[in-house]
């Protein structure tokens, strides 16, 4: 058994198989990181105030920034925790231009995450977001630009598949 994890480390390619195996237990600390969000019933309501929203671009220093790279965290006085809508189906600019600290927004949460409200460090996933009675997001276009996890199995199956393949070629020409 050591000696063929020598073989596979020492191979041309144990850094790449390494780089997969690390990619792949990332996917899997994604997937199982999720919230368990189906329909409506899985979710609870969130009402507070606005303190402030922050604007952060998610894409690096070199790639032109846009609108449309930026996710919006939302604080409320209520609550000590951020609220992150990050979907591409609201007027993510509309929204960040007209909503004041003061305004009334009502968001919705999974269930799950109930328990991270009090938390200072949490990031709280929004499924919709309405400020002052205008909807930007409504709660079936969040929930369904939730998806089913597929950009997390595929960051699990895929490296696994590489990898195998990999190992397999390596332990083949020894």
């Amino acid at each position: 058994m050591t000696d063929t994890l020598k073989k596979i480390w020492n191979s041309k390619n144990g850094n790449f198989i390494f780089f997969l195996l690390c990619v792949t237990l990332g996917g899997v600390y994604l997937y199982f990181d999720r919230p368990s969000v189906n329909n409506q019933n899985d979710l609870i309501e969130i009402n507070g105030t606005c303190r402030h929203i922050s604007q952060e671009l998610v894409y690096s220093k070199k790639i032109k920034k846009t609108e449309r790279d930026s996710t919006y965290h939302i604080f409320l006085d209520e609550y000590p925790s951020k609220f992150q809508v990050s979907y591409s189906s609201y007027d993510r600019k509309n929204f960040y231009e007209k909503t004041k600290p003061g305004d009334k927004i009502r968001l919705h949460i999974a269930r799950q995450d109930q328990k991270q409200l009090d938390n200072s460090d949490s990031k709280i996933r929004s499924f919709s977001l309405t400020v002052n009675s205008k909807t930007y997001l409504s709660v079936d276009s969040g929930l369904n630009g939730f998806g089913k996890g597929l950009f997390e199995l595929i960051m699990i199956f895929l490296p696994l598949l590489i990898m195998t393949i990999l190992i397999r070629r390596t332990l083949k020409k020894e």
